[in-house]
């Protein structure tokens, strides 16, 4: 840029520039024969136009908030309208004077975006008049009080807030003190604290605007005969009987009624805590009616249960076996619990309350019903992370509940594990409640609910402090947000999801078709059965469960009972050398790292390579007995010309065929090939567990760890587990090296394949879990600020050949097949299946959602009409709000039919944002920018909506 030239161009906006010293409006305007001193300017009008004192009143008439600057000779002073004699006239609509004018009160203060002002005002006492605080109301200004009102906050002020809260989450606290500062920075003249009167302001502000986004100021008595989480945003794209589905959904196929199947997401949080007050009735101005569930009904069924009696029996997930020992101690609520939709991450009408005491089964289990209350259908997934615990009794516990809450006769539930918290359970868990292979949920992850917390929490600083009440109304305002934020987004989210859900699925399709392809004739279709009979009844025995046995020993006595040519017998012969290889690599890998030099690692290096040479002396020995072939070789090699480690060994596969087969003998030729290939496996087995364990260190570094000495702590680990990886790849190459030269090229190599670094890759648990992880920090290149994926489950994972060692079909005996071939095939089926779900489900939706917005046009269409007492002014407003609010909706729709009807794009990343020092002078223009603009506008919404930041990742 040029900063001297614009701090200059700063400085001089301090002066009285270059005008004259007359006013220009004067001289434009008839009402003054001769100009006067143009002394004052305006901070909030355009330009720096200066004006008289009469211009500068006549100006702001419809702009008595505006701050002015008054020329005393020197600089620009502030100075108010009001010390300048600007009055204002409430109470007449038209702008006509009242011929009765009532002065209100001298302190009369009025909030607005740009500060706090005090205002001269006139009520209107003529035989029109209303009460004061409705004359307030129709100039835009909100009362503080009802009776006698001396506060109040302009509507422009109350909407910005509710922005700001909503997107940035600024606490009513710190707004408040950003209006002071930019009333007087100084400290001088502070206004008086209105503080508490602009959190009650905001607080009532906000329930009069739920209750008319609801619909309810166009109906006779609105507010009263609001019904339990009618003032919710309902999800668009969610099946609703009578609204976005058809006639005859009941009479689909059996395998089609996941198409109508709600799935819904539980957590809890308890980083929305509230802190234990004074005893102060605090009652919510519409707790029950949104969000939140009814605090009377919850409360007695809570009170129900001083005692937890289910304690998880999961090994792997002891969650709930710490809900009694909650820290509460000055707490009201521990944290909060909530459903959500999983699909689309919209919370749910009465789908969220509070936590007495950690994350119980009887808080839940209301959250649960009551989100879910009414709603009609007769399939229900449940998503939690404990499910496997809250599932077993849920039938008992929910016939406590009241009759209304229950579910209906016939309605059938399925429970799921979110991705994410799968691998938190013990194996038997996640084989039967992991999301993948679970029938009609597509592509959902049920994480979701962990991505709804996120914008959440940043209000939890100010509600932690807040009276129960204010608390449930400031949460409900933030959910409704975010509901009409998740609504809004949907035609790029969807969008999206279709694109990719169609790929997916024509590509693991394909995959598993040719999977299929290779195995013997009649498996498929055993296993097919087996699955498909689990998937019916959950309690025949889960075809996805795979015991896991540690490897059978090799038997080794067959050869120690041979005669033998000597005191070491053949095979423990070729085991020495190979011993010996092993050593050498290990010396050749200490030798490559960046600590090569330290005194320790020169002191291990020094010991392996005198052991490795007092074997190598005796090697030569046996070598002489087992392979006279190799003694002119052996010769040949001589006195060694470089270190230990890089002295040749001489195995049988090391030299030629026909001289091996005349001067090897005792077999050790056959008893290598046989080494070799358990060498193999066992390189195979070292590396697949060495992956589990660094993702299993990286995943508890990431929850468990803070600070950079724990974290290099483990980072270190990391390392080492890496160079154990390293050590075993070689190894398995050298092994599979000998073999190639020992037997040759054969069906053998369709099992032991070439080991490419791209192979080296953890499988996702013996379910799907978690794929890949990220590098550590010194790996990572300087351009990136986070991997360019996090994925969750294994939806796209593409199984390295190292996991399916035992590839080789026709060559496998019925035990190995029946192993890890089986669920590895199980798994490929339900990739491919989960995928074809999830672009019926995506089609689904996107036609739900266009009925939808259909059917909440025509029933604001249908409040138009006012009720019969409604004053013709109320009558008017309800008429324009009902057909604004169907044009908006309709809006939408058309919006989201031109967004659907178009091939998706994939958008460039988003680069870093930063500041240039230096500004390039080729690149002074704008247009680049311009040129973005319809792509921008295009992805706004998007950016608003977080799944669709995530869901292709899945």
């Amino acid at each position: 840029g040029r900063p001297q030239e614009f701090l200059e161009e700063f400085v001089r906006l301090e002066g009285k520039g270059a005008g004259g010293p007359c006013c220009m409006s004067c001289k434009d305007s008839q009402s003054f024969a001769v100009p006067r001193e143009a002394l004052y300017r305006c901070e909030d009008c355009w330009g720096t136009v200066r004006d008289c004192l009469p211009c500068t009143l006549r100006q702001h008439r419809r702009n008595p908030f505006h701050r002015i600057q008054r020329w005393n000779g020197l600089f620009y002073e502030k100075v108010t309208l009001r010390a300048l004699g600007l009055r204002l006239q409430l109470g007449h609509d038209d702008g006509h004077p009242c011929v009765n004018p009532q002065p209100g009160p001298n302190d009369f203060t009025i909030l607005h975006s740009n500060g706090i002002h005090k205002v001269n005002v006139d009520f209107c006492g003529c035989e029109h008049r209303v009460a004061h605080r409705l004359q307030m109301l129709r100039a835009e200004v909100f009362p503080v009080t009802t009776r006698h009102p001396k506060t109040g906050a302009t509507l422009r002020l109350l909407e910005d807030f509710e922005m700001l809260s909503s997107s940035g989450k600024m606490s009513t606290y710190e707004h408040y003190n950003a209006l002071v500062a930019m009333t007087d920075h100084t400290g001088v003249s502070v206004p008086k604290d209105r503080y508490k009167s602009y959190g009650r302001v905001n607080r009532e502000f906000g329930h009069i605007k739920i209750l008319k986004r609801g619909g309810r100021g166009c109906v006779e008595n609105g507010r009263a005969t609001t019904r339990e989480g009618e003032l919710a945003l309902r999800c668009w794209a969610c099946p609703r009987p009578g609204v976005n589905l058809p006639p005859n959904w009941r009479a689909v196929p059996l395998n089609e009624r996941y198409l109508y199947r709600l799935i819904i997401a539980l957590d809890a949080n308890f980083r929305l805590c509230n802190l234990r007050r004074p005893s102060t009735l605090d009652p919510g101005l519409h707790t029950g009616w949104a969000y939140f569930v009814s605090n009377k009904a919850y409360l007695e069924h809570i009170a129900k249960y001083p005692k937890q009696k289910d304690i998880s029996s999961c090994a792997g997930f002891r969650t709930l076996a710490h809900a009694e020992t909650k820290n509460n101690i000055g707490l009201r609520s521990t944290g909060v619990g909530m459903c959500i939709c999983a699909r689309h991450e919209m919370v749910r009408p009465n789908g969220i309350g509070d936590l007495q005491r950690g994350e119980r089964y009887c808080n839940m289990d209301f959250i649960a019903l009551s989100g879910i209350k009414n709603c009609g259908l007769d399939e229900i997934f449940f998503s939690y992370d404990v499910v496997c615990q809250w599932c077993i009794n849920f039938g008992t516990r929910m016939a406590a509940l009241p009759a209304s809450m229950q579910l209906g006769v016939g309605v059938r539930t399925f429970w799921g594990v979110p991705k994410c918290h799968c691998k938190g359970h013990k194996l038997a868990c996640q084989v039967q409640y992991t999301m993948n292979v679970q029938p009609g949920v597509g592509r959902t992850d049920g994480e979701g609910i962990e991505r709804t917390w996120g914008p959440l929490n940043g209000s939890a600083p100010s509600t932690k402090e807040m009276l129960p009440g204010g608390r449930h109304d400031t949460l409900d305002r933030r959910l409704a947000s975010h509901n009409w934020s998740k609504n809004t987004g949907l035609g790029l989210s969807l969008h999206r999801k279709d694109h990719f859900a169609i790929i997916g699925a024509q590509r693991h399709t394909a995959a598993h078709e040719q999977f299929t392809a290779i195995l013997p004739e009649g498996c498929a279709a055993r296993w097919t059965t087996q699955v498909e009979a689990w998937e019916a009844d959950r309690t025949r025995t889960n075809p996805y469960y795979l015991e896991v046995l540690p490897l059978a020993a090799e038997d080794r006595k067959e050869a120690l009972t041979q005669d033998a040519l000597h005191d070491t017998g053949p095979t423990v012969f070729i085991s020495f050398i190979v011993i010996a290889e092993d050593l050498q690599r290990k010396i050749t890998w200490m030798l490559e790292q960046d600590d090569k030099d330290t005194p320790s690692v020169l002191k291990e290096i020094h010991e392996k390579r005198t052991l490795l040479q007092t074997q190598i002396g005796q090697i030569r020995e046996l070598q002489k007995v087992y392979m006279p072939c190799v003694t002119s070789k052996l010769a040949s090699i001589g006195s060694r010309t470089g270190d230990v480690e890089t002295e040749a060994l001489v195995l049988p596969s090391d030299i030629a065929g026909n001289l091996r087969s005349r001067g090897c003998l005792c077999e050790v030729a056959t008893k290598e090939e046989k080494l070799r290939e358990s060498q193999c496996y066992d390189a195979l087995e070292t590396i697949r567990c060495m992956q589990r364990a660094r993702r299993a260190i990286i995943t508890f570094r990431r929850v468990n760890l803070r600070g950079q000495k724990q974290t290099s702590r483990a980072w270190t680990i990391i390392h080492r587990l890496q160079g154990k990886t390293e050590l075993a790849a070689r190894k398995y190459r050298c092994a599979r090296a000998a073999l190639l030269r020992l037997r040759g090229d054969g069906p053998w190599t369709k099992v032991f394949r070439d080991l490419l670094p791209g192979d080296i890759k953890a499988l996702d648990s013996f379910v799907f879990d978690i794929d890949e992880d990220p590098e550590p920090p010194s790996k990572k290149k300087k351009s990136s600020m986070k991997p360019n994926e996090v994925q969750f489950g294994s939806g796209k994972h593409e199984i390295s050949w190292i996991w399916l060692v035992e590839g080789a079909t026709n060559s496998m005996d019925k035990s190995e097949l029946e192993g890890s071939i089986r669920v590895e095939w199980l798994k490929s089926r339900a990739r491919a299946l989960r995928w074809t779900e999830e672009s019926r489900l995506c089609g689904v939706e996107k036609q739900r959602t266009l009925l939808s917005l259909e059917d909440e046009a025509s029933k604001w269409e249908a409040r138009a009409s006012a009720w019969p007492t409604a004053s013709p002014e109320v009558a008017a407003g309800v008429h324009a709000l009902a057909h604004r609010q169907a044009a908006v909706h309709r809006s939408i729709d058309a919006q989201f039919q031109a967004i659907w009807a178009k091939p998706y794009k994939s958008g460039k990343r988003r680069k870093p944002d930063r500041i240039e020092v230096q500004e390039v002078e080729e690149s002074d223009s704008e247009d680049e920018e311009e040129d973005l603009g319809s792509l921008a506008a295009a992805r706004a919404q998007v950016l608003l909506n977080d799944d669709a930041a995530v869901d292709d990742v899945d």
